[in-house]
């Protein structure tokens, strides 16, 4: 999963939240967070199953959606409440969704 936000403080934040969440329900998915400077390069680096925008950089979506429509990714843009309360909960259960999984 890669997250991509303009600074990386607050996605920083919310990256720590999400790996809680993974680690106490012993799920196996890795999470990046990513400038949006550096979305494109990072992207064909880590190889992503499924890339989340953050509302700041929701302009990204068409840049994005030509690469990871050609992979078959899912591309989303994180809500703006769950983003702003940092629920990472309903964050990573809406990316499982997206991906045809469902987290207990």
């Amino acid at each position: 999963m890669m997250l991509v936000c303009s600074t990386g403080l607050t996605t920083d934040i919310l990256v720590a939240k999400i790996v809680k969440i993974i680690f106490s329900k012993n799920l196996a998915i890795d999470v990046s967070a990513v400038s949006g400077a550096k979305a494109l390069t990072e992207y064909h680096e880590l190889k992503p199953d499924i890339v989340l925008l953050s509302p700041q950089v929701r302009y990204m979506k068409k840049e994005l959606e030509m690469i990871t429509k050609n992979d078959q990714i899912p591309l989303s843009i994180i809500d703006m409440k769950d983003y702003g309360l940092l629920d990472g909960e309903t964050i990573l259960s809406k990316a499982m969704t997206l991906l045809g999984l469902v987290m207990k």
